[in-house]
């Protein structure tokens, strides 16, 4: 892949999608109106690979559902890559044909591929992030045992009960690979996530160039260079823009992975109005507990995802979100109340 430009708009109040496609954009033109269009570096100075979605791609690749029909008496009627084209022909039966499909059943049969096969994709990946990503240094992480996180969330579980999600087969074997061949280390009590934060917030510092290879909009947070080794796409980020981001999710919540709410029916754009005009932390920090008060008043009564009865005013509200959405700028170092600003 040849080296990218990524376009930064300046004075942006969205979660960083600057350009048409929603996401990243390359442009070859260095003139649009609001948007500087930054190169990507030849070579970065550290690249922090978030090993955890790796692992998981790289051992679901090999896993395949197929859907085998049956008709009301049991005849085999075909077979199908997934279950929406089988249920696709259904339709067709039973709308143009005007066949009773009723008595119809669909049977999975779930096919798993070689071991090897699984290690393969996740060398292929690492390959493809290490291509596109040059680097004097790589680091890569693994998560480990348990997350600070869990403790503090007391509305919703944290991420949610994954109890009875079943991981592919072989996905020890790859972490294992990804350990022994590739020279990731395994953090505990924090996340990953927190790794490619304050690894970025380290570059950052020291005037060093770097870049962390996730798909996980929280590291969003953090300044320098991101990259998106799915859509293989490149973004900057100023600390500007990772502070509002962090208090837009702290507003906004994030059900759909990590499982907090943040204020009902506020989404990124919502929460985005709260914080609009703010110039400073402290001032995001007010604007946003005001949002909470608005909404849940002066104090909360709830039932806690563990089945207690308890009471938290709205800052101890908004508090909890944004333990649970702020990611490290330094190891050991957890979100605190911004001071008042000085007059």
């Amino acid at each position: 892949m040849g080296r990218q430009s990524a376009a930064h708009y300046i004075g942006s109040q969205d979660d960083g999608n600057y350009c048409t496609n929603g996401d990243y954009c390359v442009s070859p033109s260095h003139h649009m109106e609001g948007l500087v269009i930054m190169d990507v570096p030849d070579v970065f100075d550290v690249c922090y690979i978030d090993c955890d979605l790796v692992k998981y791609r790289s051992s679901f690749s090999v896993e395949k559902t197929y859907y085998h029909l049956y008709d009301e008496e049991g005849s085999f009627v075909d077979e199908y890559s997934n279950a929406k084209t089988a249920n696709e022909y259904l339709r067709e039966l039973s709308e143009f044909f005007m066949i009773d499909t009723s008595g119809y059943y669909k049977v999975p049969d779930k096919r798993i591929g070689e071991e090897q096969q699984a290690k393969d994709a996740c060398d292929l990946i690492l390959k493809s992030i290490k291509e596109d990503c040059p680097a004097k240094v790589y680091k890569l992480y693994l998560t480990g045992d348990d997350s600070y996180r869990h403790s503090v969330a007391t509305i919703h579980k944290y991420k949610g009960d994954r109890a009875d999600t079943k991981n592919p087969k072989w996905i020890d074997s790859v972490e294992q690979h990804i350990v022994n061949v590739h020279g990731a280390e395994f953090v505990d009590y924090i996340e990953c996530d927190d790794y490619m934060t304050t690894g970025l917030w380290d570059c950052y510092r020291k005037g060093l160039v770097g870049v962390a290879a996730n798909l996980d909009k929280d590291v969003h947070q953090a300044p320098l260079w991101h990259y998106n080794w799915v859509k293989r796409s490149f973004k900057y980020v100023t600390p500007e823009e990772g502070l509002l981001w962090c208090y837009t999710q702290a507003c906004a919540g994030d059900m759909s992975v990590d499982n907090y709410e943040g204020i009902p029916r506020i989404g990124v754009v919502k929460a985005g109005k709260i914080l609009e005009g703010c110039n400073s932390e402290r001032e995001m920090y007010e604007a946003s507990v005001e949002a909470y008060r608005k909404h849940f008043g002066d104090v909360h009564e709830y039932v806690t995802w563990y089945g207690e009865t308890i009471e938290k005013t709205a800052e101890e509200l908004f508090l909890e979100n944004m333990k649970l959405a702020y990611m490290l700028k330094t190891e050991g170092e957890y979100y605190k109340v911004p001071e008042e600003d000085k007059e």
